[in-house]
């Protein structure tokens, strides 16, 4: 899957810090005559990022519908009593179940290196006890996956009556969900932006993506996400008769 729309912060600060020099290079009171016949790929920029301030908005999901839903057996076991009277047996056992989450990027920004996106997941997912955390953090600039187990167990007693068996099976609903994500970033690098707009540096990227506002600038990610995880555990006991021959 290719890579899709993204800004660079870094870039546009490298940019703006070129544009500024060049003006002040264009103005003969402010020329320094010993870089005349400098080139911008002459320079190597060290941009720091310390006073850069990014906040999340709540993210927006759109469309975020279960597409599927089936019942897994995650634990089976057959309890056998071959005699005249009942008897109590202990069901104990523990598994664990993988919560995935799929987050394909299709539009972003990044800060040099770092890609870091934290996505609040879905209300409704999150109070479904998926072992999700709150809020999930994505480093890679397209698509990402992050893993969580979740342990379910059983601790019970089982009465198995007199020349019978009992399947004893753990059986779990596993769940998807796909949808899309709207996300809104506002970060105050907002003169930088403004110059940006006012001399027509803007990309089509930039286009899409930044909105200049009084006070802020607004970034907006978008992209698509799909959850897949267990959603609830139940016991199926089936009595099973003994065949008449298995009877002693």
């Amino acid at each position: 899957m290719s890579a899709g729309k993204h800004v660079d912060i870094v870039d546009i600060l490298e940019d703006h810090a070129w544009r500024l020099f060049e003006d002040l290079q264009s103005v003969p009171i402010t020329r320094n005559e010993d870089f005349r016949k400098l080139k911008r790929e002459d320079v190597e920029f060290e941009v720091i990022t310390k006073k850069l301030q990014i906040v999340n908005e709540d993210p927006v999901y759109e469309q975020l519908n279960l597409k599927s839903s089936e019942p897994c057996i995650l634990f089976k076991s057959a309890f056998t009593n071959n005699t005249d009277h009942p008897q109590e047996y202990s069901f104990k056992t523990e598994r664990k179940t993988e919560s995935v989450c799929l987050v394909c990027k299709e539009q972003g920004y990044s800060i040099g290196r770092d890609t870091e996106l934290s996505l609040k997941i879905p209300s409704e997912i999150f109070e479904m006890k998926t072992g999700f955390k709150r809020e999930l953090n994505f480093n890679h600039i397209n698509e990402n996956s992050i893993s969580e187990l979740l342990t379910w167990g059983v601790d019970s007693k089982i009465v198995v009556p007199a020349n019978s068996r009992i399947d004893a099976s753990i059986v779990i609903d596993e769940v998807n969900y796909r949808g899309s994500y709207v996300l809104s970033v506002t970060t105050n690098i907002i003169d930088v932006f403004k110059m940006l707009v006012q001399t027509g540096h803007v990309t089509k990227d930039v286009k899409a993506m930044v909105t200049v506002e009084p006070n802020a600038v607004k970034l907006v990610s978008k992209g698509i996400c799909a959850f897949q995880f267990a959603s609830e555990q139940k016991i199926d006991l089936i009595k099973v008769p003994m065949p008449i021959g298995a009877i002693e």
